[in-house]
């Protein structure tokens, strides 16, 4: 096995290995909107697995993937579209000051532009939305690209934190 394709497992079963598929990104609303967010995270997950694909083929043979990284691309713009929809359907209630500060505590680099600044969970699922449909556009040109493992993977464990921390978010304990 080579070192790419090593180093590509263990990333994806340790980001991976605390949540279940539900809880990818997943935000909590009314049934129509929770059952819309988990399609978009399931659209996602589909982008990711496509992304893992390619590199894979790739690591096979050099030069190769191209067909996966398209289909990725494709599956994350179909995602951030979705998202897209959920957000007008999400209501924009105001995080608390514990939520504020996970947010300020875990997302304090370059890496999630806006996230700390959010006043809601909206927006940082919106945040969501727009580092996916990055990701479409990220792996539409990937195929052309050297070593696209050096360039996916750091992109790929903060689109996992990012998706995470929006389930997190729910967990902080809201003062009563």
């Amino acid at each position: 096995m080579g070192r790419n394709s090593f180093l590509a497992v263990v990333i994806i079963s340790l980001l991976v290995s605390g949540a279940s598929a539900g809880e990818f990104g997943n935000v909590s609303a009314d049934a129509d909107t929770t059952a819309a967010s988990r399609d978009a995270s399931a659209t996602a997950l589909t982008g990711v697995e496509q992304t893992i694909a390619g590199l894979k083929e790739r690591e096979l043979q050099l030069g190769s993937g191209a067909t996966q990284f398209k289909q990725a691309a494709t599956s994350f713009l179909s995602a951030a579209d979705k998202m897209d929809s959920v957000l007008k359907t999400l209501p924009d209630e105001h995080l608390s000051q514990a939520q504020v500060d996970y947010l300020k505590t875990n997302f304090n680099t370059g890496s999630f532009p806006g996230v700390q600044e959010a006043k809601s969970i909206r927006d940082v699922y919106a945040r969501f939305a727009e580092k996916t449909r990055q990701m479409a556009g990220l792996l539409d040109g990937l195929a052309e690209q050297e070593n696209a493992f050096a360039i996916v993977s750091p992109i790929l464990i903060d689109y996992f934190r990012l998706a995470d921390g929006i389930v997190a978010l729910r967990r902080v304990p809201v003062p009563k």
